[in-house]
């Protein structure tokens, strides 16, 4: 796990100093991506620096690694898990003795032979910065999930690219300027949807992409890998295969030589990762993170599956009010924001455990995979209003089962089972509808049209797998794992996904939705099942529990004020007072009722104002950059 920043020149117009001096720079910022190790590449048509955390051959695996003539460099971000195996087919199948032990040195040799398609055979988490001297081409490529991040911006000089989008910002052409067009998307999903990014001409290149930058023709991306279901689904759920793949998922992914850790909440997903960590005789430690107003049946839940697979456990109390004094220092990992509340306690969870280990292993994945949400089904009494509804029209049915949804949301349940997109759309959504006629004016785009266009293109699924599909493709590498990458990245820390393995993801699109939630058996049956072989009675059972969050308790009423002044403060030149509608930011902070009924949409509005604090007007950098070098591992 590691860092890279370049710049791509369509003229040579910057000299090597120059260009060596601005790629610096820019890997400056993502020192805690990296901070073993440091390095440059020069090229007439580019530069890119790198920034090291060493975790696979600590003593010869720096980068950039190259191919015999050298006329091939590469460096990335990531870990190839299967690099052994390919290492061998390179030997076999082509007489190339690759020289060193990391996972890098395979790269620029599949590259040579087999162009754009060499990462096909890769299997791992990765962004990878190919630069060719043969052809002055730099080609920059993407996980197939959308694991590790990689942003790009298109200037008149080049194109100026990097894993965090600070980064960008350090090379002197891209201004850390938000885009008012995402703001209102940003509010309702927490991310930004798409390629695009809250910094206004930036984008992310999206998931299984790749940016082809050559001398002569326009940048532009080409997709090399999508999540594709199979069309005719298997009818039986095939728990023997499922539960030999995680297995050896986990085990590829126990490759290290460093100590590793598991995030462990106690729950379903972390608890099926670490059994099949000890099953591979790996000596990890579990970290579990609590609040106060944590419920306790969680944490012993952690203590009983770490006592049964023998693995020592760290428990780690937060307490809750730290929220809004490390916002700003927050913000700087953040980088290109999310405003997930889970976003600060996993940050403490990487922290505590850098610690100890430098490779964190951790369950995303396995709701969007195995249909782990309350959204990929109507609740029972929703059931009963949409049934009644059907017979009897929406009054009686609302007056039946207490129905006191908005009149959208009982169209959405309604239309479930002919069209689940306006119900799923509703679930992921964040805003009520009084809000959004309220932000009307301020509104540029729309926020769903990512979800609906994924939603056409898995017309031929079954309806719960087409909402897996969807939540894989957008939810999952917008949200979640930006999450993972930041919190861990953070921390120096290589958050690892043994779910995320592209072979897994490729099996459980051939599964029938009816094989992963049902009304009888509820959610996520598969894992469950696989719990049942494997871990505590209870952990097969229990309900799904999301990461530990305290928003309420950061945002209490005491806090009223602090929030008031940030949001609405005039001496703050604040974004959020100057863009959107005053009357609508003073009813949401109108009194300690309001505060607590809008506590997600302040957290966002606070993370979106911290943003422009930090980077567009960079006020707050200093402190941020402070925080930063003081949990910095190094």
């Amino acid at each position: 796990m590691c860092g890279f920043a370049g710049i791509y020149l369509f003229r040579s117009t910057l000299a090597a100093d120059e260009l060596e001096r601005r790629v610096t720079a820019m890997a400056h910022t993502i020192v805690h991506r990296g901070p073993d190790a440091a390095s440059t590449m020069i090229e007439p048509f580019g530069a890119a620096a790198f920034r090291r955390l060493a975790i696979v051959d600590l003593v010869t695996g720096d980068q950039p690694v190259q191919n015999g003539d050298g006329s091939i460099r590469v460096m990335f971000n990531g870990e190839i898990y299967n690099h052994v195996a390919l290492r061998e087919r390179l030997r076999v199948e082509h007489g190339i003795e690759v020289a060193g032990g990391s996972d890098a040195a395979v790269l620029p040799h599949l590259y040579e032979l087999y162009g754009d398609d060499f990462v096909e055979l890769l299997n791992g988490m990765f962004a990878i910065c190919v630069f060719d001297a043969r052809s002055r081409r730099c080609t920059l490529y993407r996980d197939r999930l959308g694991i590790k991040p990689l942003y790009y911006a298109t200037t008149k000089e080049g194109v100026v690219f990097a894993s965090e989008l600070k980064a960008l910002f350090a090379s002197g052409l891209i201004e850390a300027a938000i885009d008012p067009a995402q703001v209102v998307p940003f509010l309702e999903l927490f991310y930004v949807p798409g390629n695009r990014t809250l910094c206004r001409g930036v984008h992310k290149l999206m998931p299984g992409e790749r940016l082809e930058l050559r001398p002569t023709l326009t940048p532009h991306t080409a997709r090399w890998w999508r999540l594709e279901a199979e069309r005719d689904l298997r009818d039986d759920d095939a728990l023997d295969e499922l539960d030999a793949l995680l297995a050896d998922s986990t085990r590829l992914q126990l490759m290290a030589d460093v100590p590793i850790g598991i995030s462990l909440s106690g729950g379903l997903d972390s608890s099926l990762i670490a059994h099949y960590a000890h099953a591979g005789n790996a000596a990890v430690r579990a970290y579990t993170i609590s609040f106060p107003s944590t419920d306790p049946g969680e944490l012993e839940c952690a203590r009983q599956v770490s006592r049964q697979l023998g693995i020592e456990q760290i428990e780690i109390t937060a307490e809750e009010g730290d929220f809004l004094a490390e916002l700003d220092a927050t913000t700087w990992f953040n980088d290109e924001p999310v405003a997930d509340p889970a976003f600060y306690p996993a940050l403490l969870v990487a922290r505590a455990a850098a610690q100890h280990v430098k490779v964190l292993l951790a369950g995303s994945g396995a709701d969007e995979l195995f249909a782990g949400y309350g959204h990929y089904r109507l609740s029972s009494r929703a059931v009963a209003y949409r049934l009644l509804a059907h017979a009897f029209g929406d009054g009686l049915a609302r007056r039946a089962t207490g129905m006191r949804r908005s009149p959208r949301d009982r169209e959405a349940i309604r239309a479930f089972g002919r069209d689940r997109l306006p119900y799923h759309a509703r679930a992921m959504t964040h805003l009520a509808d009084l809000d959004r006629e309220a932000l009307r004016d301020v509104t540029q785009r729309d926020h769903l049209a990512e979800i609906a266009e994924c939603f056409r293109q898995a017309a031929h699924l079954d309806p719960r797998n087409r909402q897996l599909c969807v939540d894989t493709r957008t939810y999952l590498p917008h949200q979640l794992l930006s999450l993972l990458d930041r919190t861990t990245m953070a921390a120096s820390v290589e958050g690892r996904v043994p779910f995320l393995d592209h072979r897994v993801a490729e099996f459980a699109m051939t599964v029938h939705g009816r094989h992963k939630y049902a009304s009888k058996h509820g959610n996520k049956i598969l894992l469950r099942r696989l719990a049942a072989r494997h871990l505590p009675a209870d952990v097969s059972t229990r309900k799904k529990h999301g990461f530990p969050n305290s928003v309420p308790q950061w945002l209490a009423p005491a806090r009223l004020p602090a929030v008031r002044e940030q949001l609405l403060g005039a001496g703050n030149a604040g974004f959020c007072a100057d863009f959107l509608p005053r009357h609508w930011l003073e009813s949401v902070l109108a009194s300690p009722e309001s505060l607590a009924d809008n506590a997600l949409t302040v957290h966002t509005l606070l993370v979106l104002e911290s943003w422009h604090r930090v980077f567009a007007r960079g006020a707050s950098r200093p402190h941020a950059e402070a925080a930063a070098a003081r949990t910095a591992v190094t």
